[in-house]
């Protein structure tokens, strides 16, 4: 990686700590990360330490800001390419092994052995060990000669990093490689990086793709967590569920979350549905001085407390109002939904507090609307705005709203006035470049926003339509079972921030589309996908069949979650049986928005209830849900999902 320079110290040393020239040294191909080319041990470690520290202590768009005046586009090889089953594992196991390793060299198929920790078929471990080589190489943590893997000096260096560096240091090095210089610093974008992959054949694009994608995400994000390392002997991906109390917080709710950033937590008074929400924020809220300044609460967190008298939208996402002068009345919802814009790798948190004490229908009704116009977009995922672009450059609200949503910022002395202080004032260069997006895109649902909702289902509260529900992950909340009120003295603690908070990818969606999952799970293993496709058209069938002639059958936004649902579920284990993860996906979404739609007499449900039950026979905890509705419904004559 790079080309050796000579005086490559000399250069160094004269421009000691000018943090742009070393980057532009190094991206083009001035600085070499290996000790050969330097005169010393030394000479190799200060260079090395020079170059770490402008890395890791410049952001990635100031990276690539500082770099794009002198880029010129690079030609590609078919080896420039990534390929690799798990990037964590390339990253981070391949140079550990070498290093821990007394052989001076390994082979592709002792790599591979080494990395799968059990015995294969030989050619599977001569291509995973190669694979996952070749992409440690591409950035420098190891090198590939004639079918040998040797340790590299930068490799050694790398290891020797503590983790903030070493995530902070991922996304700079893949930005050296020519597809990602040609991708991130050239004009073409999207149409280059077709150019540049048509060197393949067509069926290995689409192979490679999701590869090129996952790096792209690594790079725009600017960090990269080492989260998803698999143990040695363990051949099985990992979403980092070790690092949450899951006495607290089931994987159940987080993995809901990433299916569809509306959660309904529902069930009786006082279980801690709202505390559920506060944890996961605290959780993972990093060490940033303005999102910990109040030690009880996270600055990624926001407690709206729902009235009674909320009908329409303005509640939310405020009005315009011509009382005392043309304004944009904001909200505290808007207020947070900026912020959030302001820390795009941080999850953010609403609560909306006893949601169903109004009309969910009627107060969130563009909410919900705009969430389901979700889509992804290079590798982004937005959605249709909330409030149109044209409030924010209206000139008579702009630098009221610019103020209130961001703060503007007063240099020095400028008079006397709240007007005259207010009209000098600007943005700082990252607020404004938020406020820019809001004047061009409007206000959007942030990607790393999750709502959601807290329900007591009483008679003092609205029931909820199948319109909200359909558009909801809903998750019953009741007393568990055993003694609870004797593990509550066990396991009550106070609220605190992490040391190591967790992963934003505990919490956030990947994917909005089935299409999207289903080319994902394709690149995996095609024939399973069909066999997928099949039986959820099948399961689906029978669904509705079974619930003919009530108004409670489902469509395709049901199908769109389920497939969502899975592919989570297969992320968190790639060596699950599929009819296994497919049954228990079934399961998870009868419970959390199909069950939840169904109520009515004995008229209405006395047979579909009964076709429901042998529907459900695979399906534990909707089955159980399904006769106890059956028992109300005989002593009641009257059966909800709710008790």
């Amino acid at each position: 990686m790079g080309t050796i320079s000579p005086n490559v110290y000399s250069i160094i040393r004269d421009i000691k700590t000018n943090d742009d020239l070393i980057l532009r040294e190094f991206y083009t191909n001035q600085i070499s990360l290996s000790e050969s080319a330097y005169s010393s041990r030394e000479e190799y470690e200060e260079v090395m330490r020079q170059l770490i520290a402008a890395l890791t202590g410049k952001s990635i768009s100031y990276i690539i800001d500082t770099v794009k005046p002198i880029y010129k586009p690079l030609p590609i090889e078919t080896g420039e390419i990534p390929q690799f089953s798990d990037l964590s594992i390339a990253l981070y196991n391949v140079p550990a092994i070498l290093h821990s390793s007394n052989m001076d060299e390994m082979s592709y198929e002792e790599m591979g052995k080494s990395l799968w920790g059990a015995e294969r078929d030989k050619g599977a471990d001569l291509k995973y060990g190669e694979n996952q080589a070749k992409t440690a190489s591409q950035i420098g943590l190891a090198e590939v000669t004639r079918g040998k893997i040797r340790r590299s000096d930068f490799g050694d260096i790398f290891l020797s990093l503590n983790p903030a560096q070493q995530a902070l240091l991922i996304p700079a090095l893949w930005l050296k490689v020519p597809l990602f210089q040609n991708y991130f610093l050239g004009s073409l974008g999207e149409e280059g990086l077709k150019r540049d992959i048509s060197i393949l054949s067509e069926s290995t694009q689409k192979r490679r793709l999701t590869n090129i994608r996952t790096i792209i995400d690594v790079i725009k994000k600017g960090y990269y967590l080492k989260e998803n390392v698999i143990p040695k002997g363990k051949a099985k991906f990992k979403l980092n569920l070790e690092d949450i109390d899951t006495q607290k917080i089931s994987s159940s709710y987080l993995r809901a979350l990433r299916t569809k950033p509306f959660l309904l937590l529902a069930g009786i008074s006082g279980t801690g549905k709202s505390r559920i929400v506060k944890q996961m924020a605290f959780d993972s809220c990093p060490n940033v001085k303005e999102l910990r300044e109040d030690p009880t609460s996270p600055g990624n967190y926001c407690l709206i407390e729902v009235k009674p008298n909320w009908h329409d939208s303005t509640e939310l996402l405020g009005y315009e109002s011509k009382i005392g002068g043309a304004s944009y009345q904001l909200t505290t919802f808007i207020k947070f939904l900026v912020k959030a814009m302001c820390y795009p790798e941080v999850p953010f948190f609403v609560c909306l507090d006893e949601m169903n004490l109004a009309p969910v229908e009627q107060y969130f009704a563009e909410f919900l609307s705009v969430l389901e116009s979700r889509t992804k977009v290079e590798d982004k995922i937005i959605s249709e705005p909330l409030i149109k672009g044209e409030i924010f450059s209206n000139p008579q609200y702009e630098r009221d709203l610019q103020d209130k949503l961001l703060g503007l910022e007063i240099e020095g002395k400028v008079g006397e006035g709240k007007m005259l202080q207010l009209a000098t004032a600007k943005l700082s260069p990252a607020k404004q470049k938020v406020y820019d997006i809001l004047k061009k895109e409007g206000l959007r649902i942030p990607e790393n926003v999750v709502v959601i909702g807290t329900v007591n289902m009483d008679e003092t509260t609205h029931q909820f339509s199948r319109k909200v529900i359909d558009r909801a992950m809903t998750i019953e909340m009741n007393l568990p079972e055993g003694d609870p009120f004797m593990d509550f003295f066990a396991n009550t603690s106070d609220l605190s921030y992490r040391s190591n908070p967790t992963s934003a990818s505990l919490y956030l969606a990947t994917e909005t589309k089935a299409k999207d999952v289903i080319e994902a799970l394709s690149t995996e293993n095609a024939e399973d996908t069909e066999w997928l496709k099949g039986e959820i058209a099948k399961v689906l069938t029978a669904l509705n069949n079974a619930l003919d002639g009530t108004p409670f059958k489902v469509a395709y936004r049901v199908q769109n979650e389920l497939l969502l649902y899975f592919y989570q579920l297969w992320l968190e284990d790639k060596t699950a049986k599929w009819r296994e993860i497919l049954n228990t996906s079934v399961d998870q979404i009868l419970m959390m928005k199909v069950l939840p739609r169904v109520e009515g007499d004995e008229e209405l449900l006395e047979k579909p209830l009964d076709r429901l039950i042998e529907f459900a026979e695979p399906y534990t905890n909707a089955k159980k849900k399904l006769i106890e509705m059956k028992e109300r419904l005989q002593q009641s004559r009257f059966a909800s999902f709710w008790p």
